[in-house]
């Protein structure tokens, strides 16, 4: 088994490990084919990893099962073509042990506060593991996570059709949210300083996006709303915006979803969300949503197409980690094969 290690900041090393034993029936084997990047990973690589070093990186993976426990038991096969979903529920505070785990208090997440999949072959548990369509390509597949993430955007907001929904962020989870509000009959609003990703969006007949450079930006809510501002706002915490500018977007007795990955380090505005009666909710992990993610990607209702970066090959990641900036990889999906 061959895996990256970081072992300080910005020292990838790719070092051999004897092959190891799946421990019980709960686990399979995984084959790495292909892995995903994420900013999280490359924020860890620079520096900002929670947790102890040496690591390894990475939470988005497809792949092969390789092996499944010898006695039996498990739902896989060997050959089965998998995503591993990077958010494993703890199994031990209250909300798992009420079968509640998407609420889980103490969420494990892949190469963040536990080893990730940086790996020629990973073992994880079988319950964060989900089987894909033969037909699916890995490219693909890999944008489940964002898209279960989205679905769980939309299942707090509690969606309406009508409902006019601003995406404070044309990353990679906005640009597939956008397309997923208006599957759902919401009127998706994208406001981003991007111009390119912006007219991507465009090509994927998302009628309202907005350059957040413009001065009036805000006025430009304001007239696709009718003047009542938006019913629904999902401040993307990679968003260059602040979350003041989603409050003063958010119409009376609105909802504004912080979403996100990434560290939140905004001061929050009470007296605008109070003012405003403004109910805020949030979502910090994909786990939940994964299989109808799936389908979601192989029914094509989203298309991630316009946003697959750089395909490379397994021994250029320390290179391509030390080269590619936070702005690329935020609105594309870089990702490398295995060998």
């Amino acid at each position: 088994m061959k895996s990256y290690i970081l072992q300080k900041p910005k020292k990838l090393v790719l070092e051999s490990k004897p092959s190891q034993q799946i421990p019980s029936k709960e686990y399979v084997k995984v084959k790495v084919d292909v892995a995903g990047i994420s900013t999280a990973d490359l924020e860890a690589f620079n520096g900002k990893c929670k947790s102890e070093l040496p690591f390894t990186l990475g939470r988005q993976a497809v792949g092969i099962i390789s092996e499944v426990y010898p006695d039996g038991g498990s739902e896989f096969q060997k050959g089965d073509k998998v995503i591993i979903g990077g958010f494993e529920p703890c199994g031990k505070c209250f909300f798992c042990k009420s079968g509640e785990p998407h609420k889980c208090e103490n969420m494990n997440v892949l190469g963040y506060n536990k080893d990730g999949i940086f790996s020629d072959f990973v073992i994880v548990p079988s319950s964060i593991v989900y089987r894909l369509p033969d037909n699916m390509h890995y490219e693909t597949a890999i944008f489940a996570e964002y898209v279960s993430m989205a679905l769980n955007i939309i299942d707090k907001l509690n969606l309406k059709q009508g409902d006019h929904v601003a995406i404070m962020c044309a990353n990679q989870l906005g640009f597939l949210l956008a397309q997923l509000i208006t599957y759902y009959q919401g009127i998706a609003i994208v406001i981003d300083e991007n111009k390119e990703q912006l007219t991507k969006l465009g090509n994927e007949n998302i009628s309202y996006t907005l350059n957040s450079k413009d001065k009036d930006w805000k006025e430009q809510v304001s007239g696709i709303t009718g003047g009542r501002m938006c019913d629904k706002v999902v401040y993307i915490t990679e968003s260059n915006l602040s979350v003041m500018d989603a409050t003063d977007i958010c119409g009376i007795n609105g909802c504004i979803c912080l979403a996100g990955f990434t560290e939140l380090t905004e001061q929050c505005p009470l007296a605008n969300i109070h003012n405003k009666q403004i109910n805020v909710v949030s979502v910090k992990h994909a786990y939940g949503n994964f299989p109808s993610a799936i389908n979601m990607l192989a029914t094509k209702v989203v298309n991630p197409k316009q946003i697959v970066g750089k395909v490379f090959r397994f021994a250029e990641l320390p290179e391509k980690m030390l080269s590619t900036t936070y702005d690329e990889m935020k609105y594309q999906c870089y990702q490398f094969r295995i060998d």
